[in-house]
């Protein structure tokens, strides 16, 4: 199971939702640095202007 938290403020919003095992994930969007959390931050590059309005 994946379970997407969008926009999350801070780390309390979604602790309780962390998987305990592996045969689960959570991936976490913020525009905060989420603390508190065992957790890989991935760079992620933002799209040029053209890229991001650009029909799939």
């Amino acid at each position: 199971m994946l379970i997407v938290a969008d926009n999350s403020s801070d780390a309390g919003q979604v602790r309780a939702l962390v998987p305990g095992g592996r045969a689960h994930r959570l991936l976490v969007t913020s525009r905060d640095t989420l603390t508190g959390l065992d957790a890989r931050l991935p760079d992620v590059d933002e799209l040029a202007p053209a890229a991001a309005v650009e029909p799939g």
